[in-house]
């Protein structure tokens, strides 16, 4: 009886793998163009990223997928970096991305 062995591949090659296919921010929906990966609520550069070398098969990969999400930039500004206690730069940044013709890419903390 042969064993099947199961591909493993770095978790950054997943992770490349994700980031491509990933085509509307996990919360606010909106097309993604450049994009911001997220492991749990903290932003991972493309340094970290490629440091990732723990190999993965497909089931590691698809327990391990649960605790990334891909957001658009303004998204990943707004809920994943420290604010300011001074000011709610997230209630306005807010209002400026849905009340206002601002584009996103514009407004930056």
């Amino acid at each position: 009886m042969m064993v099947q062995h199961l591909k493993r591949r770095p978790l950054s090659r997943y992770l490349k793998d994700f980031k491509h296919s990933q085509t509307h921010c996990a919360h606010c929906r909106k097309l993604l163009d450049r994009i911001t990966l997220v492991r749990d609520g903290k932003i991972v550069n493309k340094i970290e990223i490629s440091r990732l070398d723990m190999l993965l098969d497909e089931n590691g990969w698809q327990v391990e997928q649960k605790s990334w999400a891909a957001l658009c930039r303004f998204c990943g500004d707004l809920h994943c970096k420290t604010q300011s206690d001074f000011f709610d730069i997230i209630g306005f940044k807010q209002f400026l991305f849905e009340q206002t013709e601002m584009s996103p890419g514009t407004v930056r903390g």
